[in-house]
């Protein structure tokens, strides 16, 4: 007979997964693989991912503050490093 999670634990993964947490992080905590948290959240229906929280949809990317500039890469002009 194959290997079955316990009722608790499948109720766990159900409600972190209502809670934006991904299969790997459900994973980590319950200490089971992804795959199987995956399969019991497909089983129950909700096979649509999780939402991401508010504001993470929408990344922007990196900017430098103002006033500040990269160091060229080495062999290139600009100031030139003393040894």
């Amino acid at each position: 007979m194959a290997n079955r999670l316990e009722m608790a634990k499948i109720k766990a993964i159900l409600t972190l997964h209502q809670h934006g947490w991904s299969c790997r992080r459900i994973g980590r905590e319950l200490g089971i693989r992804h795959e199987t948290a995956s399969k019991y959240i497909q089983a129950a229906g909700a096979s649509e991912p999780a939402t991401a929280p508010p504001g993470s949809d929408d990344p922007k990317p990196a900017t430098a503050p103002p006033g500040s500039e990269p160091d060229p890469p080495d062999g290139e002009s600009g100031s030139q490093k003393r040894l």
